[in-house]
């Protein structure tokens, strides 16, 4: 039998730095996970502000995903990744010292703006590095490198959390500079795109704007659109997920949630090497559909009474969601984008699915303020639901048009 880290072998240098890069962020990110948290136990927040916070938030960010993006497709990907890490790792050392004071959020928010521009534009490095035919495998290792970090930091952060708060912003500093670093001494920049043969027709160059890309492509649109609505599912994990185990666990809630997002890293080291070598030869479409069903079965089982198994469970099954959906998102849209455009493009498409993102907190957060914490898993249950049965029909007018 062969390995599952077959695939893997050969990829780029670079793609192997990269791999480091969002390992050693995703095991020092101590704050994000836990800044629902932070703003409800720490600063007092009730549930709809803490919503409305994050969501504006995210929305500031989009803005600055864009021209992040426009940026990087005209002076290089590397530049614009090692600049917005710096400023965030910047903030979280002014963080460290400011404490627990009204001004707090919107450093740690300021941070989050940052790191969102670098996100797609990583997204495009990676698609400059990797052949056509290593792109699958290039994101997929980013993406268990990340959630092996990832497994390491929620956990720790959970520890810190009562006992050393100041460490957590400290820590989330220190691995950005390594990042840093290590982008610096391992990933030569990428000014221009690769000039290898073209996978198909929609990856030559093309001379015109972002929108004749857009319009001649429709389908990205509505796939983004798709996206979206997982992510509005997915984002719970980040929001109704920590405030719903408080609201019915008590202290408990903060060590079981913790506990979860470390499950969920663990799932994901686990699983992601041997789903994406069965899925290797599967169409992306059908992949995200399924994506979606899992979604819908992993958070609608926390519709039950919460129990500390009960919660794994539903980790578990919602992780093997996530793995499929992040491991195949950036291969569609690389797949539909010509190489000159990478950047805006992906940049154009993380603004779209973000809104799902942006619009989770402040829907979730109103849901709970009405009618509980529990009144959000029959909600997002038919939503992801819905996206999946609708990603079957995007992949079936894509084989009866020919693309």
């Amino acid at each position: 039998m062969r390995s599952p880290f077959g695939t893997f072998r050969n990829l780029p240098r670079s793609i192997w730095a990269l791999f480091a890069v969002r390992l050693v962020i995703s095991a020092g990110n101590f704050v994000f996970p836990f800044l629902t948290l932070i703003l409800s136990t720490k600063l007092g927040w009730p549930a709809d502000r803490i919503g409305l916070f994050l969501t504006m938030t995210q929305a500031s960010a989009l803005p600055g995903v864009f021209f992040g993006g426009k940026l990087s497709d005209r002076i290089g990907r590397k530049h614009i990744i090692i600049g917005c890490q710096g400023a965030a790792a910047i903030l979280f050392i002014v963080s460290l010292f400011i404490g627990y004071k009204p001004i707090l959020p919107f450093l740690v928010a300021a941070a989050s703006v940052a790191l969102s521009m670098a996100w797609p534009v990583s997204g495009a490095l990676v698609a400059d590095i990797a052949s056509p035919e290593e792109r699958k495998s290039a994101y997929a290792l980013l993406y268990w490198g990340n959630n092996l970090g990832f497994s390491i930091g929620p956990i720790a952060a959970g520890f810190l959390f009562h006992r050393a708060p100041g460490l957590m912003f400290l820590g989330n500093a220190c691995a950005l500079m390594v990042s840093i670093f290590i982008l610096l001494r391992f990933v030569p920049e990428q000014k221009h795109a690769r000039e290898e043969k073209p996978a198909s027709d929609q990856e030559a160059a093309h001379s015109g704007s972002l929108w004749t890309v857009i319009t001649e492509r429709p389908t990205i649109i509505v796939f983004a659109l798709l996206v979206a609505m997982m992510n509005f599912v997915y984002s719970q994990s980040g929001f109704s997920l920590p405030l719903y185990l408080n609201e019915r666990l008590g202290e408990r809630g903060a060590e079981i949630f913790g506990t979860a997002m470390t499950v969920n890293g663990l799932t994901v080291v686990f699983c992601t090497l041997l789903i994406s070598r069965i899925s290797a030869k599967t169409a992306v479409l059908p992949l995200m559909a399924i994506a979606g069903i899992l979604y819908a079965l992993g958070f609608g089982l926390l519709a039950l009474p919460p129990s500390f198994l009960m919660v794994m469970v539903s980790t578990v099954i919602w992780t093997w969601g996530e793995i499929l959906s992040a491991t195949n998102i950036n291969v569609f849209i690389a797949s539909k984008t010509p190489a000159s455009h990478r950047g805006r493009m992906q940049s154009f498409v993380s603004i779209i699915t973000n809104t799902g993102s942006l619009s989770a907190p402040v829907l979730a957060g109103a849901i709970i303020n009405a009618s509980g914490s529990g009144a959000v898993w029959p909600v997002v249950f038919f939503v992801a639901l819905a996206a999946g049965v609708l990603m079957l029909g995007l992949g079936a007018w894509e084989r009866a048009h020919g693309r």
